[in-house]
């Protein structure tokens, strides 16, 4: 598996052990607090992989790179998204 695979696979990993998390935690269950941390760990996958692929890119300038890794390392679940949908477009089919 690709690198460009990896991405989008890594991000709704994240996610889907995000919202496992939340439906542990609202049902009481024994450990929601070991899926969290699987949750963010996988959220940290996901930012290496997609800062890696930013930084490789020759569509965006120094500033641009700096800014999206910045926003990637903060809040990778909103702005994951993002990187997503608009971004990787730019990236590979410019």
């Amino acid at each position: 598996m690709s690198i460009r695979n990896l991405v989008p696979w890594s991000y709704a990993a994240s996610v889907a052990a995000l919202c496992f998390a939340l439906y542990a935690k609202a049902n009481d269950s024994a450990s929601p607090m070991t899926v969290f941390a699987i949750a963010v760990l996988l959220q940290f996958i996901f930012a290496a992989f997609a800062i890696y692929e930013l930084r490789g890119s020759e569509q965006f300038t120094r500033r641009e790179k700096s800014d999206w890794t910045v926003l990637i390392l903060c809040a990778p679940l909103v702005f994951g998204s993002f990187y997503l949908v608009k971004l990787r477009r730019r990236i590979f089919f410019i």
